[in-house]
């Protein structure tokens, strides 16, 4: 999160990668979570969207996939 917070996006992808291709990592939901806002961040619309098609495949009762198909209401 700090390489993400920080604009180094292409380090934040990098990192968020490893746990997501990481069977044992325990936040592979995150992590691609992760990967598709900051693909979106950085404008890669079909990045971003194989990163959450990815996520919504492995994880579909995830809260992040949740938030992909039922996303909060704005105020």
């Amino acid at each position: 999160y700090t390489y993400w917070a920080m604009g180094d996006h292409n380090q934040a992808l990098a990192n968020f990668r490893k746990v997501a291709d990481n069977p044992s990592a325990a936040q592979q939901d995150d992590a691609l979570f992760n990967i598709g806002l900051t693909y979106q961040e950085m404008d890669s619309t079909q990045e971003s969207a194989t990163a959450f098609n990815e996520l919504m495949a492995k994880y579909p009762e995830s809260l992040q996939a949740q938030l992909l198909t039922n996303p909060p209401a704005a105020n």
